[in-house]
């Protein structure tokens, strides 16, 4: 491999709630089903003002009833009147775009944040990326600049862990607000196959592996990578899910995500594993106060997953003020030390790999 051929796939995700003007927004009425234009007015232009400082570009748009859809050069964008998630991948700059997504959205009369989150998974290559992305405690630096939040890792320090900053504060949302995001490793050669540039469409690569399926009905739209990744988004009513394939065998890594409201999320997670066959995956669950589940462990069957041939090595429930976040960790029954042991060696060629092991306390003064 060569070392330009490199791609960290892991995301860095911001996700930016607005408080409506004038709290015009019903009890109980999800804030996405809102007929204001509000974050949606804001022009084009300006959107790509926003995505210029974060490195990335629009590759393609779906503009639904309740939510604007981009594909990105680096990821994806969901833009609905009060919120925006921006999700990006490699070397982007995430969080220096925050200040403009801030003044877009005043400038469409939105200046009270509600809420805002910022997460990603632990890096593969954290001295490839560029200020403030090249450690957590340098992100929560940045973001202690606009926001009293809190900031939590979960996971293992010498393992996958999961990185998050939210607000420390009481919230004006009253409906449900469910986000569950799989992110996996070591995958299955032959499914990665699918997502290297051939005779076949993005189109015909969405139905032939299946994720077409995850959500039947929804509007997807993709791109296909030369030569090899692909990305798509789906946007089905106020709700939403988001693929990302980076698969390349040193470095493979794929993640999906959705904010779909359901009582048991162990079909789709079930459904989304079969697709991809990963020798590990981590998973992630945000859910506040309204969850049609209650806390965020119960979110899924865990026997179930495990029934289906993984082995669950971690979990950690975090609480906060508003909401609770589940994190575990998974390997496949058939991954084996051996492969890791294997794929270690071949990322030692990868520029700035660092391997999951604790971080060294700073030297004393």
């Amino acid at each position: 491999m060569d070392n330009n051929d490199f791609f960290e796939g892991q995301e860095k995700l911001l996700e930016v709630w607005f408080k409506p003007p004038n709290s015009t927004i019903t009890p109980g009425k999800h804030p996405h089903r809102d007929d204001a234009q509000g974050l949606r007015a804001i022009p084009r232009a300006r959107v790509e003002g926003i995505l210029d400082e974060a490195k990335c570009c629009i590759l393609d748009a779906f503009h639904g009833d309740f939510m604007d859809s981009y594909v990105l050069s680096e990821s994806s964008l969901f833009i609905t009147a009060y919120r925006i998630i921006l999700k990006t991948c490699g070397t982007t700059r995430l969080l220096p775009a925050l200040p403009l997504i801030v003044q877009a959205a005043a400038d469409v009369g939105l200046t009270e944040i509600d809420d805002m989150f910022f997460s990603r998974r632990e890096f593969i290559a954290p001295h490839t990326q560029e200020f403030p992305h090249r450690d957590f405690r340098e992100e929560v630096a940045y973001l202690d600049q606009y926001f009293d939040g809190v900031a939590y890792p979960l996971g293992r320090l010498n393992g996958d862990r999961w990185y998050l900053y939210t607000l420390n504060n009481q919230l004006h949302i009253t409906c449900p607000d469910v986000t569950v995001e799989i992110m996996m490793t070591s995958l299955d050669r032959t499914a990665m196959n699918a997502f290297y540039k051939s005779t076949l469409t993005a189109r015909e690569v969405t139905q032939q592996s299946g994720i077409a399926d995850i959500v039947p009905g929804a509007h997807i739209h993709e791109f296909l990578f030369d030569p090899c990744g692909y990305s798509c988004n789906a946007v089905f009513g106020e709700f939403y899910f988001t693929i990302h394939v980076t698969p390349q065998e040193e470095f493979s890594y794929v993640s999906f995500e959705t904010d779909v409201l359901k009582e048991d999320y162990t079909p789709m997670i079930l459904k989304v594993l079969d697709i991809f066959k990963p020798g590990k995956f981590s998973i992630n669950v945000f859910a506040n106060e309204h969850a049609p589940f209650g806390n965020a462990q119960n979110a899924f069957n865990i026997q179930q997953v495990q029934g289906a041939g993984f082995q669950r090595h971690d979990q950690q429930l975090c609480c906060l003020a508003h909401a609770s976040v589940l994190f575990g960790h998974f390997t496949s029954n058939t991954h084996t030390a051996i492969e890791d042991a294997e794929q270690h060696q071949r990322r030692q060629r990868v520029p700035g790999y660092k391997a999951l092991v604790a971080t060294p306390p700073p030297a004393a003064a």
